[in-house]
């Protein structure tokens, strides 16, 4: 589950980006480059993995791909030339793949389930 530990270092990177004493620092910036390239590279490793059906990274077996949609517009987002005022919006965006733990962790969705925290 490597990528699930990236997951949890760029979560970790966003709560730190937003203290503005830490923003900026070239030792983070290098360390959320690192972790763009790997997402990166997970979406385009997912859609070489469906050959010559690229269409079934969005839509498989009659329903749609939610996180790969989701993480693929994330990643795209994050190559665009924004604002600083986007910045943070993309960030915010970044930090939902968190949610994608619940999936990837069976501990966690079954104590999300029954409502013990």
């Amino acid at each position: 589950h490597a990528i699930t530990v990236v997951i949890l270092i760029a979560s970790a990177l966003v709560g730190i980006q937003t203290y503005p004493s830490l923003d900026g620092k070239k030792g983070l910036a290098v360390l959320d480059a690192i972790v763009l390239y790997i997402f990166t590279a997970e979406c385009v490793i997912k859609l070489v993995a469906c050959g010559y059906k690229p269409w079934e990274y969005i839509w498989y077996k009659g329903s749609i791909m939610f996180w790969n949609v989701f993480d693929f517009l994330v990643v795209v987002v994050c190559y665009l030339p924004l604002g600083a005022g986007m910045v943070t919006v993309i960030r915010l965006f970044r930090l939902l793949r968190v949610l994608k733990l619940v999936k990837a962790l069976p501990e966690l969705q079954a104590s999300l389930e029954n409502g013990i925290y």
